[in-house]
């Protein structure tokens, strides 16, 4: 309802107030102009959609957050051809040569280039986040790049709205996108110039760096006692390793409890980024904190229930937190664990947690992996190593019989092992509100909750239009 009221709102102050709406003009640019007004709400507002502000993510989750993103972005394409098509339609002759021919006037037009230009950067960025993001360029560069162009295309944009759009004659119309360019604006100072010096400010170093498992290294901060960060077990951190600026930041999972602060452990892959960088840090390099941030945590989880924790590769480092922070809740529900990798070596990330955490929790645990030798003690009690490729009947075997409706479960891993997994815990009877999931990768994602939710999104941004075109068709006839 926000999100309609802040794309929808500039429409209705603009074609109510202004002077372009009047009765007996050409319908289909006056259409055309009302959706650009929607596209250009609707552009600014995905500067609040990237996922770095908990206010909204840390409340309805991550994926949901990121989702939005790709998903209204689609849409917002979609809104400036609807934009464009309002002008090619104008006249009354449509015949495709005329309008083709309107087209080609209005791209090639200088008076428009700022317009054209705007919604041809749009157009690369969504196909390059959708197609090439790990083609073209380092997580970096395609950072900077991404970041750099949308805001080249909101100037565009904006400037192009105020110098064609006649429906802003009216100051309520053009205030309401004037608030939204702050808004935008200023979340971007909040992220990269805020953020960073907040982090700095916090006064984390390197206490020490250990290699754990095969490119995987543990890195441990140090920082005041009388510091300030708080978290939650499960949740991650944005960090910016020494001088660097905060384009070069990365998410991580917080390995460590509240308890151990002001000592702060992450678990680090070596993904060909700045990670790789990691095991060279040296004790004393300071850390740049923006966090903490996620919802893949135990609260507002019913923890009287039995729990269920399925992890792939690296994503055990948030499972492991929620596990340590419900041995240390000692609940006596019975608590699954499945974890699956494809290095053997990587079970060694289990080797030294597990026992201490069989102590306060009833804990059964299957580890697969795919190639080498499972590296996790197999005399402990009720834990299983088997080389195998995770499946439905591995999850039915762990469970043993156990209700799943009645089941709380948490996922976070590789992609299409989430989308498995999901799908399977779906068909198995739990609940979709009882899972949480932590992704790594924010590409869409094709698991059962997820295609539900697009399919939300996708209703929530249809009906952002259908109410555009119908108040200005309303505007014409009253």
């Amino acid at each position: 309802m926000i999100y309609l009221v802040l794309t929808v709102g500039p429409v209705i102050a603009a074609i109510s107030l202004g002077g372009g709406a009047r009765h007996g003009q050409n319908l289909a640019p006056l259409i055309g102009r009302a959706l650009g007004i929607l596209a250009m709400a609707m552009l600014l507002l995905q500067f609040l959609t990237s996922g770095r502000f908990e206010q909204i993510s840390g409340r309805i989750g991550l994926d949901r957050t990121m989702g939005f993103h790709r998903v209204a972005a689609g849409a917002l394409l979609l809104v400036i051809v609807g934009h464009i098509a309002g002008f090619m339609f104008r006249a009354q002759s449509w015949a495709p040569d005329v309008l083709l021919a309107r087209l080609a006037a209005m791209i090639t037009s200088t008076g428009l280039l700022g317009g054209t230009l705007a919604a041809g950067i749009l157009l690369l960025l969504v196909l390059w986040a959708k197609y090439l993001r790990h083609q073209m360029a380092r997580y970096e560069i395609w950072r900077l790049l991404h970041g750099g162009l949308a805001v080249a295309a909101m100037v565009l944009a904006l400037r192009h709205s105020f110098v064609h759009a006649r429906l802003f004659a009216d100051p309520l119309g053009t205030g309401t996108i004037i608030v939204l360019a702050v808004i935008a604006l200023g979340s971007i100072g909040i992220i990269y110039v805020w953020r960073l010096y907040q982090g700095r400010a916090q006064g984390f170093v390197v206490d020490a760096v250990h290699t754990r498992a095969p490119g995987i290294a543990e890195l441990i901060l140090r920082g005041p006692k009388d510091g300030a960060f708080r978290f939650t077990a499960g949740q991650f951190a944005w960090l910016t390793l020494g001088r660097r600026h905060s384009v070069t930041d990365n998410p991580f999972s917080i390995l460590s409890l509240p308890s151990e602060l002001p000592r702060l452990r992450f678990m680090i892959r070596d993904a060909g980024d700045m990670t790789h960088t990691v095991p060279a840090l040296v004790p004393g390099t300071p850390v740049a904190i923006d966090g903490p941030h996620g919802s893949f945590t135990l609260q507002k989880v019913d923890i009287s229930k039995p729990v269920l924790l399925i992890a792939g590769g690296i994503g055990i480092v948030p499972v492991l937190g929620v596990l340590a922070q419900l041995a240390e809740y000692r609940i006596t529900s019975p608590v699954y664990l499945l974890l699956a990798v494809r290095d053997g070596a990587e079970l060694r990330l289990l080797r030294d947690q597990l026992p201490g955490l069989q102590e306060n929790l009833d804990l059964r645990a299957l580890c697969l992996f795919e190639h080498g030798e499972g590296d996790v003690p197999t005399n402990i009690e009720n834990i299983t190593v088997q080389k195998a490729r995770y499946d439905q009947t591995h999850l039915v075997r762990l469970l043993d019989g156990q209700d799943a409706a009645e089941m709380v479960a948490f996922v976070c891993g590789p992609p299409v092992m989430m989308d498995a997994a999901i799908d399977d815990l779906a068909v198995m009877g739990v609940l979709d509100a009882n899972i949480r999931m932590e992704r790594f990768d924010y590409d869409a994602a094709n698991d059962i909750i997820s295609r539900r939710q697009r399919q939300h999104f996708t209703l929530i941004l249809t009906a952002g239009v259908v109410i555009t075109v119908l108040a200005t068709i309303l505007s014409v006839w009253m």
